[in-house]
């Protein structure tokens, strides 16, 4: 597994958290061959790992940068957590349900 320098959310993240690299703020087509959602993303010069940036205000980033094997643990995380909320048929109940299960995952990891 990959050792970690930091996992602390920097809204605007200038070394890499995985390994201390500089990191840019630049188009996510750099990723992607074209740009998708806000279009920017953090990306890190040393190890090519990257965060999104949010919707609202996009020039921070949605989280910590992952690189490959963080991004695949993310997603086999997803298939499960998801599992619990996504087949809930009523969308109101649905959404609580989400904000309810990733509230209680917070304080369970702290």
């Amino acid at each position: 597994m990959t050792d970690h320098i930091h996992n602390k959310v920097t809204p605007k993240p200038l070394l890499c958290n995985i390994c201390g690299g500089p990191v840019v703020f630049t188009s996510n087509a750099i990723i992607y061959g074209r740009e998708f959602g806000t279009g920017k993303c953090y990306y890190c010069t040393k190890c090519n790992a990257f965060v999104g940036t949010s919707k609202n205000k996009p020039d921070e980033a949605l989280g910590i940068l992952a690189d490959k094997e963080i991004r695949n643990l993310r997603q086999r995380c997803h298939s499960k957590f998801d599992a619990w909320w996504f087949n809930i048929k009523n969308k109101r109940k649905r959404r609580i349900a989400r904000i309810e299960l990733y509230d209680r995952l917070a304080k369970e990891l702290d």
